[in-house]
């Protein structure tokens, strides 16, 4: 998705998110993730997102500018972002889901 690769960071300030595909999308293109430090961000992004405080504009802008000052870091973490992105496949989910449910069903 060329959103993706020709960015220079995606802004994802979401305050409430069941997942978070989004920064996995980014993350499979090698792009970087400022994201909110709420919800379960904190969970997908892992290491390889930056955070910021997505009810407060001055918390955003501080980590929007940090980004655009650290232009020479975008490219930091570029395969680990690829790499961490490829676990969350739709096979996975499925299996796991079901050894959840096979787990259940002996209790």
């Amino acid at each position: 998705m060329d959103l993706y690769t020709n960015a220079l960071f995606l802004i994802y300030p979401s305050l409430y998110e069941g997942f978070g595909f989004p920064i996995i999308e980014a993350f499979g293109y090698g792009c970087p993730v400022l994201t909110g430090n709420t919800s379960s961000m904190k969970e997908i992004g892992g290491d390889l997102a930056d955070y910021f405080n997505p009810y407060s504009i001055e918390s955003m802008t501080t980590a929007i500018q940090l980004q655009l000052k650290n232009n020479d870091q975008i490219l930091k973490n570029y395969s680990a972002r690829i790499q961490y992105s490829q676990q969350f496949t739709w096979d996975r989910t499925i299996k796991n889901t079901l050894n959840v449910y096979k787990e259940l069903e002996k209790h």
